[in-house]
């Protein structure tokens, strides 16, 4: 499937037992905010920072208490233990969706890097806010997911006859043949 038709149809998995929500802007900020390995920050990926993680992302919009007090004790935070402990047999396949469907919701458009286009502003900020400033509300902003934002935001930059630095589908291809992921 194709970077684009993997970001739209993408669908949220069973994670430790709990149904995710689509992942969404909100969700990155919430998981940059709490520092987690999950937004790249150092750390490990481990059973707490798992459960944490989805915590976060099986709701629509994370509550800030969760994000305020994770830091202080993510595991003290865990209720279940004897349901975790069960859980943590399975931690290597629960892992592995949820990295896969961060991935999936985070597939943007293919682009060639450009240096210093950092703006001192976090990612999600910046497209949050090209989605906000194309009049979408606050609310409906954060509540896209990165890829889809990235693809919207590429999509009217382009319609907009601004340069951007897309990777073109031919590029893709030869990439490809060459042996890189692209």
């Amino acid at each position: 499937m194709s970077a684009f038709g993997e970001t739209f149809l993408a669908r949220a998995p069973r994670v430790l037992g709990r149904k995710l929500r689509p992942f969404t802007l909100a969700h990155a900020r919430a998981l940059d905010l709490i520092e987690s390995p999950f937004a790249g920050h150092e750390g490990k990926l481990d059973l707490s920072e798992l459960y944490l993680a989805v915590e976060i992302c099986r709701v629509d919009q994370p509550p800030n208490d969760l994000i305020l007090h994770a830091p202080s004790g993510r595991l003290s935070r865990c209720r279940h233990w004897l349901r975790l402990l069960w859980l943590g047999r399975q931690f290597n396949e629960s892992l592995s969706l949820f990295l896969a469907y961060q991935k999936a919701a985070q597939t943007g458009p293919p682009t060639w890097d450009s240096k210093g286009s950092d703006s001192g502003l976090p990612w999600y900020f910046r497209l949050a806010s090209h989605l906000m400033a194309q009049g979408r509300s606050e609310a409906e902003a954060w509540s896209f997911s990165p890829g889809r934002a990235a693809w919207i935001v590429a999509g009217s930059l382009v319609a907009a006859g601004l340069e951007t630095n897309l990777i073109s589908s031919a590029e893709v291809d030869a990439m490809r043949e060459a042996g890189y992921d692209a």
